[in-house]
């Protein structure tokens, strides 16, 4: 992306829109320097910037729309003209050769330029606009002794490549999208036409071939822009240092942006869930929108038309893959693959393998005491807690990962066949936190200043390559391990961007991180500092046809992944790496096709929704082109009494509150049905093993007052059975739901 306007592209022709719908990408290359650089190859482009065109002449209509050049009134010029009177309708042709046009690296654009010997007053302007020269593309199977105006296709408004006013002299028609996808095609000779845009008695004459003024392709090239370097620190040479930082950091990222943008979107499949399955009422609250009930329209596995479990039967290795006939490669660890149209986990034993999993299996949630006697009552020890416990997640719920993070995190990874899990690398949260600038907030991850992520610190890239090592090394050969995560819920805000450029420079802990964000935004806009109004960003992105907000936050994300990822494969080269659970927030298109560049699976944390819709899972799958795992996601139960015996709140949290335990069940069914339907997704997490304690005064404020678990304070795990039979419903027959939805085993 670099220099997009500044370099090649000030014609905003060439420029993308980005939103949060899914865009027909490939249809919306931007071309940076690099792609300049490659057409201006010393094997093709040597002569000069300006070219001229080779073969030209005019035909008329009417009367003359059979008649050849060469039989009407010979000038020395090219006509143009529109009128009401079909006779007079005038119209030039021209041939270009640019196998030889040289296109400079700082070109700005490029321009069909034709000098208008003569404009005769525009008096009558029939459909009161503006007088133009459109330039449409034509078929270049014509010359001059035998074209005519019948034998050339009517007049289109898809063919027009330029347009511009008409002026008497040199007018510049910038048609730099036309010849760019010319050379990218390895198109060397091309036709054009003229003619005006709408009907009028003027008649204009343009100078035909020969001489200076004659018709050709000029590249006009800018002026070498100062790069933005304001002065942040007092020490000059400290000053140039920091900015040129930033500058290499904006280079790395240019080069991986338009990456991404060659490979456009990736393949879709659609969603078509049977809306007459959807036969149940269920009534439930959101917390933090008052006492609003909605009621939700709910399919259930027993409300599937046609669905019948005696259908299917499965056998399951100790990961929880699918046993047949068919394996893929045993790497001994876990990998996705796609399969024709469906993505899966391989497991280590080479079976496909989707994940039902579930998060902080602890046996004291936020090292409460009460559960820690609870447990030690019930189960006699930790580890004795951890083998009863695994073993009844796999068996009777059919949980096959379990999410260890917490007290107690090591001890399901020492339980022989125990379910697999995922471990924390550490990341931004935990590098702010060494330096006093993180703020946590329930399970997001929050930084001191406006929220921003101090991912462009030289420091964050020691702290990385240090403190990675030492957390994931010890299971870096663990076949257990479904993968590494960095993060939990970054900031995801559409204020990003502003976020970042109003920061004080003054603070030292913000120096780099609005460095970075000033250049980023300069570089891309092609303006100086002083030229941009940071609260009036959406204006700026309306003129330049670019979603600025939503590519910053692809900047940043590139950013942070840069760093991590390559620290994670070098330690761990087998496993995969999970990225950060995220918190999707606003526009989330760029965070998505970054995540796609570095991450094997986008891993989501999906609140707010009874079921996610199915044009955002679509756009997930254009857009990354890896499959997504939920990672969070959960329903309380209005009717849970805590371990003081008193009714739940359930005031804190981002789910849903049902009505009871057994709609509670519905959400869970009716919301993974949805991710059992799409073929992008390879399964989920749910949150959480154990209710929050709201006796212990040990609980961070905030995580004490809601029914999350599938088991209460006390370990019971018979007070929440209506919830977890349903759970068991759907995680004990997913591969046959999966077979359900796609019509055909997909694991073979």
């Amino acid at each position: 992306m670099k220099k997009l306007l500044s370099i090649i592209l000030v014609s905003v022709v060439l420029l993308a829109s980005f939103s949060c719908a899914a865009p027909d990408i490939a249809d919306k290359k931007i071309l940076s320097s690099n792609d300049i650089q490659k057409l201006n190859s010393e094997d093709t482009y040597q002569s000069s910037s300006t070219v001229y065109a080779t073969e030209g002449t005019y035909v008329r209509g009417g009367n003359n729309k059979n008649t050849v050049p060469s039989q009407l009134p010979q000038q020395d010029y090219y006509f143009i003209k529109y009128d009401v009177i079909e006779n007079t309708f005038r119209t030039p042709l021209l041939k270009f050769d640019i196998s030889d046009f040289a296109i400079p690296n700082n070109t700005q654009s490029i321009s069909l330029v034709v000098n208008f010997a003569t404009v005769s007053p525009v008096h009558e302007n029939f459909a009161g606009q503006d007088l133009k020269i459109n330039v449409y593309k034509t078929s270049g199977d014509w010359n001059t002794d035998t074209v005519t105006f019948a034998s050339l296709p009517a007049l289109s408004e898809d063919d027009i490549i330029g347009s511009d006013y008409i002026i008497k002299g040199d007018v510049y028609i910038d048609i730099t999208k036309y010849i760019l996808e010319c050379v990218e095609n390895n198109i060397d000779t091309f036709s054009l036409r003229l003619a005006a845009n709408v009907q009028s008695k003027s008649e204009m004459r343009i100078n035909m071939l020969g001489g200076t003024n004659g018709p050709r392709l000029v590249a006009k090239e800018t002026d070498a822009r100062t790069f933005y370097q304001p002065k942040i620190l007092a020490d000059e040479t400290a000053n140039k240092a920091l900015w040129d930082y930033a500058k290499g950091i904006y280079d790395a990222w240019e080069v991986r942006y338009n990456e991404i943008l060659a490979k456009g979107d990736y393949p879709s499949t659609t969603i078509n869930s049977n809306p007459d399955d959807y036969t149940i009422k269920t009534n439930a609250t959101m917390q933090d929108q008052g006492s609003k009930n909605y009621t939700f329209d709910t399919r259930l596995v027993s409300t599937l038309s046609g669905f019948d479990i005696s259908d299917y039967n499965t056998t399951l290795d100790k990961y929880g893959g699918i046993i047949s006939d068919v394996k893929y490669e045993s790497t001994g660890y876990f990998y996705t693959q796609k399969i024709d149209d469906r993505w899966w986990t391989i497991d280590p034993l080479g079976n496909p393998c989707y994940i039902t999993g579930i998060n902080h299996t602890v046996y004291a949630y936020s090292n409460s005491e009460y559960q820690t006697a609870a447990m030690n009552r019930l189960f006699g020890s930790a580890v004795k807690w951890a083998i009863s416990t695994t073993r009844w997640l796999q068996k009777d719920l059919g949980f096959n990962v379990a999410l260890a993070l917490g007290t107690g995190a090591n001890l399901l990874l020492d339980v022989e066949h125990g379910p697999s899990t995922t471990i924390s690398t550490g990341g931004a949260g935990s590098y702010a936190s060494s330096i006093g600038l993180n703020s946590s907030d329930g399970g997001q991850t929050n930084f001191l200043y406006n929220d921003t992520m101090p991912v462009f610190d030289p420091a964050f890239v020691t702290y990385i390559e240090e403190k990675i090592p030492q957390n994931i090394a010890a299971y870096a050969n663990n076949p257990k391990i479904l993968g590494f995560v960095s993060d939990n819920e970054l900031p995801v805000s559409d204020s990003m961007l502003i976020d970042y450029l109003s920061l004080d420079p003054t603070i030292e802990a913000n120096r780099y991180s609005y460095v970075c964000a000033w250049t980023w935004i300069t570089e891309t806009t092609g303006k100086l500092g002083e030229e941009i109004d940071i609260y009036h960003i959406d204006e700026l992105s309306v003129e330049l046809e670019l979603d600025l907000a939503n590519i910053f936050k692809g900047f940043v994300y590139d950013r942070y992944f840069s760093v991590i990822q390559p620290v994670v494969k070098s330690v761990a080269p087998n496993h995969m790496y999970l990225g950060v659970r995220m918190l999707i927030g606003g526009e989330w298109e760029w965070m998505a096709r970054v995540n796609g560049y570095w991450c094997d699976v986008m891993c989501i944390n999906y609140y707010r929704v009874w079921e996610i819709p199915t044009d955002q899972l679509q756009s997930l799958q254009k857009w990354t082109g890896n499959p997504i795992m939920i990672t969070e996601f959960y329903a309380k139960g209005a009717d849970a009494v805590g371990s003081d015996g008193k009714p739940f709140p359930n005031t804190h949290g981002a789910g849903w509150t049902c009505v009871n335990q057994t709609e509670r069940g519905y959400f869970y069914q009716n919301f993974t049905l949805r991710l059992l339907e799409a073929k992008n997704c390879i399964g989920w997490l749910y949150f959480q093993y154990i209710d929050n304690d709201p006796t212990d005064e040990t609980v961070e404020n905030g995580q004490k007052y809601s029914n999350k678990g599938i088991v209460n304070s006390d370990h019971d795990r018979t007070v929440y059975k209506a919830y977890n039979d349903q759970i068991a419903s759907i995680n004990k027959n997913k591969y046959a739901l999966i077979e359900y939805f796609d019509g055909i085993n997909s694991s073979k």
